[in-house]
């Protein structure tokens, strides 16, 4: 059975994780119908971004802790 590949996306976009609510809902109002190749490349990027934030909060807060134990 062939599924067309534009219902793919946007099954693929219904999956997103939570957090990723606002950017799904932004790729839904975009004017054109990503294919299902287009998605998958925005979730690469949206991850990395993702996994970008996480690490700066991370450094940001390990540099409190350490600037803390300092003035302890």
């Amino acid at each position: 059975m062939k599924i067309c590949e534009i219902f793919q996306a946007n099954v693929l976009l219904e999956k997103f994780p939570p957090a990723w609510s606002d950017y799904r809902n932004q790729l839904k109002h975009k004017k054109k119908n990503l294919t299902l190749q287009e998605i998958i490349s925005h979730m690469k990027t949206e991850e990395a971004n993702h996994l970008k934030d996480k690490m700066e909060e991370f450094s940001l807060n390990s540099s409190k802790a350490n600037n803390l134990l300092v003035l302890l």
